[in-house]
Protein backbone atom coordinates (compact mmCIF):
# COMPACT_ATOMS: atom_id res chain seq x y z
CA UNK A 1 0.00 0.00 0.00
CA UNK A 2 1.11 3.35 -0.25
CA UNK A 3 1.31 6.25 2.65
CA UNK A 4 -2.05 7.61 3.00
CA UNK A 5 0.11 10.88 3.99
CA UNK A 6 1.83 10.97 0.93
CA UNK A 7 -1.27 9.92 -0.91
CA UNK A 8 -3.69 12.25 -2.44
CA UNK A 9 -6.91 11.08 -4.02
CA UNK A 10 -9.36 13.32 -6.00
CA UNK A 11 -12.67 12.21 -6.85
CA UNK A 12 -14.12 13.98 -9.73
CA UNK A 13 -17.95 14.08 -10.18
CA UNK A 14 -18.28 15.17 -14.30
CA UNK A 15 -22.30 16.31 -14.36
CA UNK A 16 -22.94 12.59 -12.84
CA UNK A 17 -27.08 11.86 -12.49
CA UNK A 18 -26.91 9.27 -10.08
CA UNK A 19 -24.96 8.94 -6.16
CA UNK A 20 -21.62 9.92 -7.52
CA UNK A 21 -21.53 13.45 -5.97
CA UNK A 22 -22.55 12.38 -2.74
CA UNK A 23 -20.65 9.19 -2.69
CA UNK A 24 -17.44 11.33 -3.43
CA UNK A 25 -18.26 14.02 -1.04
CA UNK A 26 -18.96 11.49 1.94
CA UNK A 27 -15.45 10.00 1.11
CA UNK A 28 -13.72 12.91 1.36
CA UNK A 29 -15.47 13.73 4.37
CA UNK A 30 -13.79 10.33 5.71
CA UNK A 31 -10.54 10.71 4.31
CA UNK A 32 -8.77 14.13 4.81
CA UNK A 33 -6.17 12.94 2.48
CA UNK A 34 -9.61 12.45 -0.26
CA UNK A 35 -10.26 15.79 -2.37
CA UNK A 36 -13.96 15.93 -3.91
CA UNK A 37 -14.46 18.02 -6.90
CA UNK A 38 -18.04 18.56 -9.30
CA UNK A 39 -17.64 19.97 -12.96
CA UNK A 40 -21.36 21.21 -12.95
CA UNK A 41 -20.72 24.85 -12.09
CA UNK A 42 -17.49 24.54 -13.87
CA UNK A 43 -17.45 27.78 -16.62
CA UNK A 44 -17.19 26.21 -20.36
CA UNK A 45 -13.78 25.78 -21.37
CA UNK A 46 -14.14 23.68 -24.55
CA UNK A 47 -13.41 20.30 -22.69
CA UNK A 48 -15.67 17.37 -22.78
CA UNK A 49 -15.97 14.09 -20.72
CA UNK A 50 -13.52 12.92 -19.52
CA UNK A 51 -10.82 15.55 -20.35
CA UNK A 52 -12.78 17.92 -18.71
CA UNK A 53 -12.48 15.69 -15.44
CA UNK A 54 -9.01 15.60 -15.38
CA UNK A 55 -8.33 19.05 -16.54
CA UNK A 56 -10.35 20.01 -13.17
CA UNK A 57 -8.40 17.16 -11.11
CA UNK A 58 -4.83 19.20 -11.85
CA UNK A 59 -6.51 22.34 -10.62
CA UNK A 60 -6.07 20.53 -7.23
CA UNK A 61 -3.52 18.57 -7.46
CA UNK A 62 0.28 19.18 -6.05
CA UNK A 63 2.17 15.80 -6.59
CA UNK A 64 4.53 15.33 -9.28
CA UNK A 65 2.82 12.13 -10.42
CA UNK A 66 -0.82 12.65 -11.35
CA UNK A 67 -2.52 8.76 -11.81
CA UNK A 68 -5.57 8.45 -13.57
CA UNK A 69 -8.12 5.85 -13.94
CA UNK A 70 -11.81 5.72 -14.76
CA UNK A 71 -14.92 5.06 -12.58
CA UNK A 72 -15.43 1.79 -14.41
CA UNK A 73 -11.71 0.46 -13.50
CA UNK A 74 -10.53 -0.87 -10.23
CA UNK A 75 -6.67 -0.89 -9.53
CA UNK A 76 -4.28 -3.36 -7.59
CA UNK A 77 -3.82 -1.80 -3.74
CA UNK A 78 -0.13 -1.59 -4.57
CA UNK A 79 -0.85 0.08 -8.02
CA UNK A 80 0.65 3.53 -7.45
CA UNK A 81 3.93 1.91 -5.59
CA UNK A 82 4.75 -0.81 -8.48
CA UNK A 83 4.29 2.15 -11.15
CA UNK A 84 6.36 4.26 -9.23
CA UNK A 85 8.78 2.01 -8.15
CA UNK A 86 10.73 1.75 -11.57
CA UNK A 87 10.29 5.80 -12.94
CA UNK A 88 13.42 7.34 -14.11
CA UNK A 89 14.13 11.03 -13.95
CA UNK A 90 13.50 10.77 -17.64
CA UNK A 91 10.32 9.37 -17.46
CA UNK A 92 7.12 11.23 -17.99
CA UNK A 93 4.74 8.92 -18.63
CA UNK A 94 3.61 5.69 -17.40
CA UNK A 95 1.05 2.86 -17.62
CA UNK A 96 -0.81 -0.13 -17.30
CA UNK A 97 -2.32 -3.06 -19.34
CA UNK A 98 -6.41 -2.95 -18.78
CA UNK A 99 -8.35 -6.25 -18.92
CA UNK A 100 -12.46 -6.55 -19.16
CA UNK A 101 -14.55 -8.36 -17.15
CA UNK A 102 -15.90 -10.77 -19.84
CA UNK A 103 -19.41 -10.63 -18.91
CA UNK A 104 -21.71 -11.50 -21.98
CA UNK A 105 -21.15 -11.15 -25.46
CA UNK A 106 -20.58 -7.41 -25.18
CA UNK A 107 -17.96 -7.79 -22.19
CA UNK A 108 -15.95 -10.33 -24.50
CA UNK A 109 -16.14 -8.84 -27.63
CA UNK A 110 -14.94 -5.43 -25.27
CA UNK A 111 -12.53 -7.90 -23.46
CA UNK A 112 -10.96 -9.13 -26.91
CA UNK A 113 -11.03 -5.89 -28.24
CA UNK A 114 -8.52 -3.84 -25.46
CA UNK A 115 -6.38 -7.04 -25.67
CA UNK A 116 -5.82 -6.96 -29.06
CA UNK A 117 -5.19 -2.92 -29.09
CA UNK A 118 -2.53 -3.16 -25.92
CA UNK A 119 -0.78 -6.18 -28.54
CA UNK A 120 0.79 -3.06 -29.91
CA UNK A 121 0.98 -0.84 -26.87
CA UNK A 122 3.12 -2.99 -24.87
CA UNK A 123 5.10 -4.54 -28.20
CA UNK A 124 6.38 -1.08 -28.97
CA UNK A 125 6.76 0.23 -25.39
CA UNK A 126 9.28 -3.62 -25.30
CA UNK A 127 10.96 -2.32 -27.98
CA UNK A 128 11.76 1.16 -26.13
CA UNK A 129 9.68 3.35 -28.80
CA UNK A 130 6.90 5.39 -27.18
CA UNK A 131 3.45 4.96 -27.48
CA UNK A 132 0.40 6.10 -25.54
CA UNK A 133 -0.73 4.66 -22.18
CA UNK A 134 -4.20 3.32 -21.52
CA UNK A 135 -6.93 6.55 -20.22
CA UNK A 136 -7.79 4.06 -17.62
CA UNK A 137 -4.60 3.17 -15.69
CA UNK A 138 -1.72 5.87 -16.79
CA UNK A 139 0.21 8.50 -15.07
CA UNK A 140 1.93 12.06 -16.07
CA UNK A 141 4.31 13.95 -14.35
CA UNK A 142 2.44 16.98 -13.52
CA UNK A 143 5.73 19.31 -14.40
CA UNK A 144 5.05 18.31 -17.76
CA UNK A 145 1.11 18.52 -17.78
CA UNK A 146 1.56 22.18 -16.22
CA UNK A 147 4.43 23.24 -19.03
CA UNK A 148 2.43 22.59 -21.57
CA UNK A 149 -0.60 24.65 -20.78
CA UNK A 150 -3.14 21.65 -19.85
CA UNK A 151 -5.15 20.06 -21.70
CA UNK A 152 -7.38 23.23 -22.17
CA UNK A 153 -4.27 24.36 -24.40
CA UNK A 154 -4.21 20.89 -26.18
CA UNK A 155 -5.18 20.36 -29.94
CA UNK A 156 -6.90 17.15 -29.61
CA UNK A 157 -10.00 15.90 -30.65
CA UNK A 158 -10.43 12.36 -29.64
CA UNK A 159 -9.00 10.86 -26.66
CA UNK A 160 -7.45 13.15 -23.88
CA UNK A 161 -4.60 9.98 -23.16
CA UNK A 162 -3.51 11.15 -26.56
CA UNK A 163 -3.28 14.32 -25.81
CA UNK A 164 -1.24 13.64 -22.18
CA UNK A 165 1.56 11.15 -24.71
CA UNK A 166 1.68 14.24 -27.02
CA UNK A 167 2.78 16.59 -23.79
CA UNK A 168 5.34 13.71 -22.85
CA UNK A 169 6.62 13.36 -26.26
CA UNK A 170 7.08 17.47 -27.03
CA UNK A 171 9.37 17.26 -24.33
CA UNK A 172 11.42 13.88 -25.48
CA UNK A 173 10.71 12.04 -22.10
CA UNK A 174 10.54 8.40 -22.15
CA UNK A 175 6.65 6.51 -21.75
CA UNK A 176 6.83 3.23 -19.83
CA UNK A 177 4.72 0.88 -20.29
CA UNK A 178 4.07 -2.32 -17.89
CA UNK A 179 2.22 -5.81 -17.91
CA UNK A 180 2.21 -7.17 -13.89
CA UNK A 181 -0.91 -7.82 -11.69
CA UNK A 182 -0.05 -5.59 -9.76
CA UNK A 183 -0.37 -2.48 -12.43
CA UNK A 184 -3.33 -4.10 -14.24
CA UNK A 185 -6.83 -2.48 -14.02
CA UNK A 186 -10.01 -4.36 -14.60
CA UNK A 187 -12.53 -2.50 -16.19
CA UNK A 188 -16.81 -2.90 -16.16
CA UNK A 189 -17.58 -3.84 -19.71
CA UNK A 190 -19.48 -1.27 -21.28
CA UNK A 191 -23.42 -1.24 -21.18
CA UNK A 192 -25.07 -1.70 -24.19
CA UNK A 193 -23.72 -2.65 -27.87
CA UNK A 194 -24.32 1.16 -28.93
CA UNK A 195 -21.66 2.30 -26.24
CA UNK A 196 -19.54 -0.54 -27.53
CA UNK A 197 -19.88 0.83 -31.13
CA UNK A 198 -19.04 4.07 -29.70
CA UNK A 199 -16.00 3.25 -28.22
CA UNK A 200 -14.52 1.67 -31.54
CA UNK A 201 -15.42 4.66 -33.54
CA UNK A 202 -13.15 6.41 -31.02
CA UNK A 203 -10.34 4.57 -30.91
CA UNK A 204 -10.08 4.05 -34.98
CA UNK A 205 -10.22 8.14 -34.50
CA UNK A 206 -7.36 8.01 -32.20
CA UNK A 207 -5.63 5.62 -34.22
CA UNK A 208 -5.45 7.66 -37.14
CA UNK A 209 -4.45 10.92 -35.06
CA UNK A 210 -1.44 9.19 -33.66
Amino acid sequence: YYPAGKLQVILVDDRSDDATGAIVDAAAARHPHVVALHTADLPANGLEAKARGVAHGFTRATGEWVFVTDADAAVHPLWIRHMLGRATPRTGMMGGTVVVDAEGAIGTIERISWGYTQLFSLGIAGWGLPFVCLGPNMAIRRSVYVEAGGLERATFRVAEDLALFTMVARRKMEVQCYADPETTAHLRPVPSARHLLSQQRRWLGGGAAQ
